[in-house]
């Protein structure tokens, strides 16, 4: 168990402080609206972690770490969600401290941090798991998700368009929120043109792979696409808008008419320019995979 927290602590504690040491980053004295977001966040993470902790050590009688595993198959407490809820307390945990410090070098440990457990389940702990628990893992595997929890709803073949709403909103909601904040706090104009800019092409690519998720994966038409899409950017801007208007009222703004405006205006005006763009890209890939599928048949 001391091993194991030693190792926890490493890739949790250590290596987080280091980077915010090293960037100059100091704890903020005010808390905004991202940092108590951050805050919210990082508590869940660290809740669900230490969740994590205790089932591994009362059910599984074992710990977290690959070199102290548990001696039973672990399907309890949050393991009846998903698959590795640890790792997702961890990400959690690690993305809150990210937006409190207003860290941008933190948030790319976040990134690289899940991009490796993601790696490390699938190269090393799913192949283990299933030779040390053969037939129950796999029936676990095929019940339980590896990162998203099951929705009945959005569970549904014809439904998985609801699910990529969702999680695209959220993340042009953390995207506008993280780098309008980083950008608020930038001393220089060009600076704030950067971290504008930089949420532009982030926003951007996570509009791309929606599209190509709709054409591609669900086989949806153009317009199809373009209106999902469009929903999950004006979620996003509505979002941000009750973000802004509980910020104004906490920061006792003198433009609550503006804000109030804004629930309407930020998705109208970021939905339906989304659509437009959508929709053309979406026949644009329809097009061209009738000119591909009309090559392939007269080759044949």
């Amino acid at each position: 168990m001391t091993y194991a927290m030693l190792f926890v602590g490493l890739l949790l504690v250590f290596f987080p402080r280091r980077i915010l040491q090293s960037s100059g980053m100091v704890p903020p004295t005010t808390l905004g609206l991202l940092e108590v977001v951050g805050v919210l966040l990082g508590t869940a993470g660290a809740a669900l972690a230490l969740w994590c902790i205790l089932t591994f050590v009362l059910v599984g009688k074992g710990t977290p770490a690959p070199f102290d595993p548990p001696r039973r198959l672990v399907v309890a407490g949050p393991y009846r969600y998903v698959r590795n809820p640890m790792y997702i307390g961890a990400g959690l945990g690690l993305a809150g401290a990210a937006m409190v410090y207003g860290s941008l070098p933190l948030l790319g440990y976040v990134g690289l941090f899940l991009l490796a457990a993601h790696a490390f389940v699938v190269l090393y702990e799913e192949p283990t798991l299933t030779r040390l628990f053969g037939e129950q893992y796999r029936a676990y595997q095929a019940s339980v998700r590896r990162w998203l929890p099951r929705f009945s709803v959005m569970d549904r073949p014809d439904q998985r368009w609801l699910r990529a709403v969702l999680l695209l909103g959220v993340l042009y909601l953390v995207v506008g929120a993280t780098f309008a904040t980083l950008a608020g706090r930038s001393g220089s104009g060009q600076m704030r043109v950067a971290w504008r800019l930089a949420a532009w092409v982030v926003s951007a690519a996570a509009f791309a792979a929606h599209i190509g998720y709709e054409h591609v994966r669900l086989r949806h038409s153009p317009r199809r696409t373009a209106v999902h899409a469009a929903m999950a950017v004006a979620l996003g801007a509505f979002a941000l808008a009750v973000a802004a208007n509980v910020h104004g009222h906490a920061a006792a703004s003198h433009n609550q008419r503006g804000l109030a405006l804004a629930l309407v205006a930020w998705p109208a005006l970021s939905g339906l320019p989304a659509f437009v763009v959508a929709l053309a890209a979406g026949s644009g890939l329809a097009l061209i995979r009738r000119r591909v599928t009309r090559g392939a048949g007269g080759h044949s």
